[in-house]
């Protein structure tokens, strides 16, 4: 008897309870699913901007490093040596006499949609 009335007297969540505990996650999701998209974007866009910015730093240090072993400016980028492995990126660099244009392009694995992204950076002619 006793067994029974143990049965009898345990409780659950109603339906209603269920729903309710639902939706609120519903809710939740709806908010913080756009907001984990923006910064997962704003992320990929700083890795972007961090290797241009290593590119540009590597070109500057090719630059130094030639003036000062040769006491002149190098003709144009190919005469420097510069490495275009950037963890997760690719660098190139070209030039037109007078500009530097660096180009990072995204390796295989990293966002969908990457293509290249370019800076333009003052060359020094002596």
């Amino acid at each position: 008897m006793k067994k029974k009335h143990l049965l009898i007297d345990q409780g659950g969540f109603t339906l209603i309870e269920i729903i309710a505990v639902l939706m609120l996650l519903a809710i939740i999701a709806a908010v913080a699913v756009p907001k984990y998209l923006d910064i997962a974007s704003d992320a990929q866009q700083s890795a972007v901007d961090a290797a241009l910015s290593e590119a540009a730093a590597r070109y500057n240090r090719g630059y130094a490093k030639y003036f000062l072993s040769n006491s002149t400016g190098p003709a144009g980028v190919g005469d420097l040596s510069l490495d275009p492995d950037l963890v997760d990126f690719t660098a190139t660099w070209a030039d037109d006499g007078t500009d530097v244009t660096i180009t990072i392009t995204a390796g295989p694995d990293w966002f969908p949609g990457s293509a290249t992204t370019t800076k333009i950076i003052p060359f020094i002619i002596d």
